[in-house]
């Protein structure tokens, strides 16, 4: 690399392979996801990538701005600032930068800039207005608030200006760096690139080395499988139900025999203003679909959910109080005589079983016992995966006895939105999983014949919330 008066600036960075191929493709990318093993590297590289382009930026007129942000402010100035002053020790010592200790901060020709920071909100907030021409967060997953500080804030920074992010991280879960990671494989963001090393491909790791940790936590796998291995699928420990129960599920086929002889329950998690209501209609170990209405207004609402309610058979409906109150009016008016299949479930009532904190906490341990029965099916859904994997145990409460999920506000922060069709789903549960289930009326059974006759011959794919519209409007339509 080249300063400003065209001498060689030599950094104390030697590149392994993998860091290698993050400069390349962070040169084709504006956003890149890296999913690295442990003791891969990830933060010096980091470091070294946006210190290069802080030394490569020729524009005085907007002079370089880069962010390297960790998980807290100590982890930053441990992890990053003392290895961001090994790597430009030679700078240092030839004046072409400079330190500042109280402020974390590095300057560099033409005014340029690079600042480490943590990323509690204090610190994220303190960060509005600015404009950055490379942002770096490191260990996404770890984050206490990392849709919000991307969304809020570092995304709209890198605005304007050509400004490009990596997301660098370990395996958790199901979170953020997953959606992120996801994104570098989909079409639909050409702007975003992803990769992954695993510890068993890049050779980093001492194969020895490998072995004996693989020994040392024999009677904890996943945790081998994501530290090392980056599998998204491995159990995480403070999760009440794991990606690897709830996987298997998805979009598994089952005979309709398995699931014909069981009602039809649906779930209705309420929405309000921005969020939609979303409905789950589950046949016993069947999960048939999940949809969202953006519909305001109770009444129209109560009518489509009547109209689901008509077409499916559905014989049990549950709706949350606590957004729903104003839909259960609704409901019951319209459902007339048939208003004893609407039940209203609170999720902050007291447990059916002491083992639970509340009755959200028994509706979720119900989930849970539900996916570890043999033959379950539903939607193969990202969204819901990431929903019904990331009901985290609030450790701090929790007596080891009583399960205690973390507040659902807290939840909605780290997966970006409300959990609305696992809540949906869950609903379904509020009397329980149990073999009453499979009770049900031959006039039951015969509107479910019917209605698979219709799938069957092509005449009706699946609900929706416009057949009714269209057959009452079809010259409009047509």
């Amino acid at each position: 690399m080249k300063s400003t008066d065209n001498s060689r600036i030599e950094l104390n960075f030697f590149p392994r392979p993998a860091q290698k191929k993050i400069f390349q493709l962070m040169a084709l990318c504006q956003f890149l996801t890296a999913v690295c093993h442990r003791r891969l590297g990830k933060t010096l590289g980091a470091l070294a990538l946006i210190i290069q382009r802080a030394f490569l930026h020729q524009d005085a007129s907007l002079p370089f701005r880069g962010y390297f942000i960790s998980k807290t402010l100590k982890q930053g100035k441990r992890n990053a600032w003392a290895p961001a002053k090994q790597i430009l020790g030679n700078a240092k010592r030839a004046g072409h930068v400079n330190f500042h200790e109280t402020e974390l901060r590095i300057d560099f020709p033409l005014g340029g800039q690079i600042f480490i920071v943590g990323a509690e909100k204090e610190s994220i907030e303190d960060l509005r207005g600015i404009y950055a021409h490379f942002i770096v967060m490191d260990e996404l997953a770890s984050w206490r608030d990392a849709y919000y500080a991307f969304n809020e804030v570092i995304r709209p920074a890198l605005m304007g200006c050509g400004g490009k992010g990596l997301f660098i991280g370990t395996v958790k879960g199901f979170d953020i760096l997953f959606d992120f990671f996801m994104r570098g494989l989909s079409d639909e963001f050409p702007e975003w690139g992803s990769i992954m090393f695993k510890a068993s491909e890049t050779g980093i790791i001492p194969q020895k080395e490998l072995e004996d940790y693989h020994k040392e936590n024999k009677n904890n796998p996943a945790l081998v499988a994501r530290e090392m291995e980056c599998n998204f699928f491995a159990e995480v420990e403070d999760r009440l139900i794991s990606a690897g129960m709830v996987q298997p599920a998805m979009g598994r086929a089952i005979d309709r025999d398995k699931y014909r002889n069981y009602p039809m329950r649906m779930g209705i998690d309420a929405g309000i203003t921005g969020d939609p209501t979303t409905i789950c209609l589950r046949q016993g170990p069947k999960v048939h679909t999940f949809e969202d209405f953006n519909i305001p207004d109770h009444e129209v609402l109560a009518d489509k959910m009547i109209e689901v309610i008509k077409y499916w058979g559905v014989t049990a409906v549950y709706v949350d109080t606590g957004r729903g109150e104003q839909l259960i009016i609704q409901l019951r008016k319209k459902l007339g005589s048939r208003a004893h299949i609407l039940r209203a479930v609170q999720y902050n009532a007291a447990s059916p079983t002491p083992a639970c904190f509340n009755f959200r906490a028994f509706m979720y341990y119900m989930a849970k016992q539900y996916f570890s029965l043999p033959g379950i099916s539903v939607p193969d859904d990202k969204r819901f995966l990431t929903e019904i994997t990331n009901q985290i145990l609030d450790m701090g409460d929790n007596t080891g006895t009583v399960i205690r999920l973390l507040s659902k506000k807290k939840i909605s922060q780290m997966i970006n939105g409300s959990p609305n069709k696992a809540d949906a789903l869950v609903q379904t549960f509020a009397e329980g999983v149990d073999a009453s289930e499979a009770q049900i009326s031959d006039r039951d059974k015969s509107r479910q014949d019917a209605r698979e006759i219709l799938l069957r011959e092509g005449q009706e794919r699946s609900y929706s919330m416009y057949n009714h519209l269209k057959n009452k409007y079809r010259k409009v339509f047509d």
